[in-house]
């Protein structure tokens, strides 16, 4: 089974469709062509044409490549931020030396996390929000 991705530049996204390969269609007439097609840290698909223009074809579905290159920041021997290649970061905050927050930021999105716990100090459940 081949994998085909599809890029609709028009529609700033790529599909990608499982199956046989078709036969070879006659070549077209000569024109911009494709160089390459990658996936940055921020998910987003950018499109190298022959011409040397590059275009950002969005955000590709799914889960995202893994953060490269953290550096931690520790606050009172607990890490309190990291930072990541891609200009994105986490910051965590503590409230009585438990873990309560954490933000994850990238672009202008934060994904903040709410840790809440048991009167015994159990965890009690965690909560997600985007803000």
């Amino acid at each position: 089974m081949s994998r085909l991705i599809l890029i609709r530049p028009e529609h700033r996204r790529a599909v990608i469709a499982a199956g046989p390969l078709g036969t070879r269609g006659r070549p077209g007439d000569a024109g911009r062509g494709i160089e390459s097609v990658s996936v940055g840290a921020d998910g987003h698909l950018t499109v190298t044409y022959s011409d040397e223009t590059t275009e950002d074809a969005g955000a590709i579905p799914g889960p995202r490549p893994p953060e490269t290159d953290p550096e931690f920041t520790y606050t009172d021997g607990r890490v309190s931020r990291i930072d990541y290649a891609s200009g994105a970061y986490k910051t965590f905050t503590y409230t009585e030396g438990r873990l309560t927050r954490l933000d994850y930021v990238v672009s202008s999105t934060t994904l903040r996390k709410t840790f809440t716990y048991s009167v015994d100090g159990t965890l009690a459940a965690i909560t997600q929000e985007e803000v």
